[in-house]
């Protein structure tokens, strides 16, 4: 969606400590401080490496979605698995400097969270870690039972961490897209190891799968995208459901599919799917088309 006219601003309180121990994978490198309650809320201070690109410069949309998640689980008591997730992105997510994080309680299990740089609110979150449930994606199981398509590298998005074909973190995914058709994409990934969510070693991190069904949804959008006159889309929001555990190593698929383009909004769903059919992870999306991507924010602090 587009960006909120105005976005609020945020005062951070004072004696934020200096971002010293990493959320979700280390290899990652995504730091946070240690959590200060201040008027009603739990604060981070929020330390985003330079190579973690979604478009040149900016924090992959996927990765922005699941730090709400990181951060929520921090601040949860029941530690339930996640029911949803649902991140309004309401700025880019500047690379190469700190960020600022707030949590706030909205009922049992359930969390706000804002991302905030200089000032300004960049997102705007709501966890809900009541437990998971079955996930049903008919029409992407069928996609994902099909053969794959020959994998076609962009450099639409470059240094993608995701998808970019020059990215340069060294644990880039390289989930590069195969067009199924002009609205529907299916490629393979077999998760890196170090992706791993760090305390639970025998699953792959929300954040990579999270960064991988973005990108796979905004290539199904692309096409059409581009055919109506757009140069590209960008993230606006996304809504995250976990099923079952993605397993480092596993060959898994990821489908998207675009479900509607409707004036500058590019609504698309996309699926982590196992050999036997069951949907992993569950994602719908809405990308936004624009003329030309932003030039990359400067670092937040």
């Amino acid at each position: 969606m587009e960006p909120e006219s105005g976005p609020s601003s945020v005062r951070v309180p004072d004696g934020l400590g200096p971002p010293v121990r990493s959320v979700g994978p280390e290899v990652l490198g995504l730091r946070a401080s240690a959590p200060r309650a201040a008027d009603g809320a739990v604060w981070w201070a929020v330390q985003v490496p330079d190579d973690l690109d979604g478009p040149p410069g900016v924090l992959q949309g996927g990765l922005v979605a699941a730090l709400h998640l990181a951060l929520a689980r921090e601040v949860d008591p029941f530690g339930a698995p996640l029911h949803r997730l649902e991140v309004r992105l309401e700025a880019p997510t500047p690379l190469g400097g700190t960020i600022h994080a707030r949590a706030r309680p909205l009922g049992t299990g359930v969390h706000e969270i804002e991302l905030s740089a200089a000032g300004r609110r960049l997102t705007r979150g709501t966890v809900d870690l009541t437990g998971a449930d079955p996930l049903s994606a008919p029409d992407l199981v069928a996609l994902a039972g099909g053969p794959l398509p020959r994998p076609a590298p962009s450099r639409r998005y470059p240094t993608c961490v995701a998808c970019g074909p020059a990215a340069t973190h060294p644990a880039a995914f390289r989930a590069h897209p195969g067009w199924v058709t002009d609205e529907a994409v299916l490629l393979g990934w077999i998760p890196d190891p170090r992706l791993a969510d760090p305390d639970r070693p025998e699953q792959v991190d929300a954040s990579a799968v999270a960064a991988v069904l973005d990108c796979a949804s905004a290539w199904a959008a692309f096409r059409p995208a581009v055919a109506s006159g757009a140069a590209a889309v960008l993230l606006g929001t996304l809504r995250l459901r976990l099923g079952a555990a993605v397993e480092p190593l596993d060959p898994v698929r990821v489908a998207a599919r675009l479900d509607a383009l409707e004036g500058r909004r590019a609504r698309a769903r996309s699926a982590v799917v196992d050999t036997d059919g069951r949907v992993l992870a569950l994602v719908d999306a809405v990308h936004v088309t624009v003329a030309a991507l932003p030039e990359p924010p400067g670092p937040a602090a």
